[in-house]
């Protein structure tokens, strides 16, 4: 879920989301543990669904799709508990 607190933008959602895409949530939780940790910054990663039509608010990992980043913001891991993540992305 994505919303707008204080000028900036917030990213919240949970892997337990990801039904399919196993390797791929495995290694989101190890780089969120490792933003965490080292107080790392983190980029922004946008998906875009092929077809709009296919929307869902469950597993999407089987779901055609384009990946690209925006370089304007720069976002920090603010809560991660091994499942619910949240990041709080700022203009660079």
């Amino acid at each position: 879920m994505r919303s707008y607190v204080d000028g900036h933008e917030r990213y919240e959602d949970r892997l337990s989301r990801w039904l399919g895409n196993y390797q791929g949530r495995d290694l989101l939780r190890e780089h969120l543990q490792l933003a965490v940790d080292n107080r790392l910054s983190v980029r922004q990663v946008i998906a875009t669904l092929a077809d709009p039509r296919d929307r869902t608010d469950t597993d999407a990992s089987a779901i055609p799709k384009t990946f690209s980043t925006n370089g304007d913001l720069v976002g920090t891991v603010v809560a991660f508990d091994g499942d619910i993540f949240v990041i709080e992305f700022y203009p660079v």
